[in-house]
């Protein structure tokens, strides 16, 4: 996959009429149809080849996928890597259209194979004026988010806070036998946790201590592994007393703990917050 595309934008962008000044064909030569689509076949040693088309006529470009593995296409800007248009998952055989508008500047398509380093096809270069031209849209790159990051990362460390104080108040109430009291005190922690949001990719093997599901486990909900959170909540809406559940409780207050300590070392997943933006 080309990672460095954004996604989102990109298919907002996208819009049914290509206009064509100089167009990009695939190696097989085939000349625009009636309809005005224009064929592009791409395989593992062909992204595409110039060839021209007349000026201001509205197309659509039909990538062919002339090889046997699945490729991902995108139409870019050769200078700075911003992406107008993109085709995911695009089958051995298939054909699919890519529209977009298209003005004055420098494009080419870049191809993706499976298994296959990128491959970006000739650059051509349009010189009509389109005021409906979409922009490139630039891809987001690591250092782009390191500042945003560390400013996540900060408020992980004083979420983290909150949710110790909320772990120690729910192990209190368990300890106190106070099933209301247990259970409001459940929602207040679970909810602290969940407010970490993508963090949780970061925490290893404390993600399942604290919150993990019994999903996968011999003995399901009532496997000595299904622990935290999850575990208590089970307990507290299937008739178990809070009592029974309070070294479960203490256990939760020692994992969030251990957590807080281990968490400044710990190195943050940016694949998630990347895929929100790409």
């Amino acid at each position: 996959m080309f990672p460095t595309a954004r996604r989102r934008a990109v298919r907002a962008l996208s819009t049914p009429a290509l206009a064509a000044g100089t167009l990009l064909t695939g190696c097989t030569g085939t000349h625009p149809a009636a309809s005005r689509d224009v064929a592009v076949t791409i395989n593992r040693g062909s992204c595409g080849q110039a060839r021209s088309a007349p000026s201001g006529t509205p197309a659509t470009l039909q990538i062919h996928n002339g090889d046997t593995v699945t490729a991902e296409v995108y139409l870019i800007d050769p200078g700075t890597g911003g992406v107008y248009a993109e085709i995911e998952g695009l089958a051995p055989g298939a054909t699919r259209p890519m529209m977009v508008q298209l003005g004055r500047g420098d494009y080419a398509l870049r191809c993706v194979a499976e298994d296959t380093d990128a491959a970006t096809g000739p650059t051509v270069h349009l010189a009509f004026a389109n005021p409906s031209a979409a922009p490139a849209v630039l891809p987001v790159k690591v250092q782009d988010m390191y500042d945003a990051v560390q400013r996540y990362r900060a408020y992980i460390i004083s979420r983290l806070s909150t949710l110790d104080g909320d772990a120690a108040m729910l192990a209190a109430a368990l300890h106190a036998g106070d099933l209301d009291a247990s259970r409001r005190a459940w929602l207040t922690a679970h909810l602290a946790y969940e407010r970490l949001g993508a963090a949780s990719g970061t925490f290893d093997d404390f993600a399942d201590k604290i919150d993990g599901r019994p999903d996968g486990l011999p003995d399901g909900v009532h496997d000595a592994d299904f622990v935290g959170l999850r575990r208590i909540e089970y307990g507290l809406w299937h008739g178990e007393s809070p009592a029974s559940l309070a070294g479960t409780g203490d256990q939760l207050v020692a994992d969030v703990a251990a957590l807080q300590k281990a968490f400044p070392a710990q190195q943050t997943d940016l694949s998630p917050i990347l895929d929100a933006f790409n």
